[in-house]
């Protein structure tokens, strides 16, 4: 593999191992990282700007009207909305470092925060102006992986942020 194309990295792990909380910490010791993390926040999942530390509730209740349902959970679509300028400013913004936290069945669907996941993947590999972080767990990489049509050339699988 050659490392010096590579500028996208996946870090996967089985569901609730401390990815979010790793990449957190491993971002908020670093300067120029931008991005979303997912943190639950007491009982409830937030979306997290890295770059501003601003939050958003997205796992809401039965009260919420515009929402996307995965399973049991119901998702703010609101709160995606946020997200997705967030992420896409963080192109702008040139940042060494774009996190994604996390790329998940929603996203598998075209849903969540899509489509700038694909934008921010094509933009990435074409101008490489950044390094991309996605965190995706273990049982949805290789769909991750096909869905972005990701060669070996351009990403890299990690099991911790010390690998970076």
């Amino acid at each position: 593999m050659m490392t010096e194309s590579i500028n996208i990295y996946i870090l996967t792990g089985p569901i609730k191992t401390g990815k979010t909380t790793s990449i957190i910490n491993w971002s908020s010791a670093k300067t120029n990282v931008s991005g979303i993390a997912q943190p639950i926040l007491g009982k409830k999942r937030y979306l997290l700007d890295l770059a501003s530390n601003e939050k958003r509730i997205l796992e809401v209740g039965l009260a919420e009207k515009n929402f996307v349902q995965v399973g049991k959970y119901r998702f703010s679509k609101k709160a995606f909305e946020w997200a997705k300028i967030c992420l896409l400013y963080s192109a702008k913004r040139k940042s060494d470092w774009i996190i994604v936290d996390e790329v998940g069945k929603l996203e598998l669907e075209n849903k969540g925060l899509e489509p700038v996941i694909t934008f921010l993947i094509d933009d990435c590999i074409i101008n490489k102006k950044y390094n991309l972080l996605f965190i995706v767990r273990d049982s949805l990489l290789r769909s991750f992986i096909n869905k972005y049509n990701l060669t070996e050339l351009n990403y890299k699988i990690i099991s911790g942020p010390d690998e970076l």
